[in-house]
């Protein structure tokens, strides 16, 4: 497991990246009355095999844990005619 930190004015954002070598795809949701209602959904890369959907989630928008998931949320299946078959 690689933990990339992503550097801004305000904050460091620390994500756990697997395989890959930093993270793209970033998407955030806010879910009310949830105990931590901010999700961010994003895709570690590269390499191309290391591209799975990841999920963190945080109370505050800011400091964020994979403790909510199971990551990656998916796995690739065996390849079939250039299909993933899961």
């Amino acid at each position: 497991m690689k933990i990339i930190e992503l550097l801004s004015d305000i904050q460091v954002l620390s994500l756990n990246c697997g395989d890959g070598l930093g993270c793209v795809h970033p998407h955030a949701i806010y879910v009310e009355d949830e105990e931590r209602p901010f999700y961010l959904y994003y895709t570690p890369y590269p390499p191309d095999s290391a591209e799975l959907p990841f999920l963190a989630c945080s109370n505050n928008g800011i400091r964020f844990t994979d403790e909510c998931a199971y990551n990656p949320l998916i796995v690739r299946g065996k390849m079939m005619n250039g299909i993933a078959i899961i």
